[in-house]
């Protein structure tokens, strides 16, 4: 499996919570994912998973809510992401010994 974060993501609410998404790309043997995302802007950190997203589906989004408060503006995201096969068993992404997903990206209102 390929993918990466969106260079932007939406604040809901009070600053509390919010929807990072991104795209994926699945090898023949992959059923499904799930993402776990972690933003941070300015001391402020959330972490959170997408649903289960099957391989079809090109895109995932994880809605994700916590204690600290963001505004719109710069932040970093990193995932990672563990794929289901099709056989039953489960790897993670990236590698072991490889960086997770990372880019630095807007929040918005």
């Amino acid at each position: 499996m390929h993918g990466q974060i969106n260079d932007t993501a939406r604040l809901h609410g009070d600053g509390k919570t919010l929807q990072a998404t991104g795209w994926l790309e699945f090898d023949a043997d992959e059923k499904s994912t799930v993402v776990l995302v972690t933003v941070t802007q300015e001391g402020s950190t959330v972490t959170g998973p997408s649903g289960n997203t099957p391989s079809i589906k090109k895109t995932w989004a994880a809605e994700v809510d916590g204690d600290d408060t963001f505004r719109p503006g710069r932040a970093h995201a990193e995932a990672t992401a563990t794929v289901y096969l099709r056989d039953g068993t489960h790897e993670q992404y990236p590698e072991d010994g490889d960086p997770p997903w990372a880019r630095d990206i807007t929040l918005v209102g």
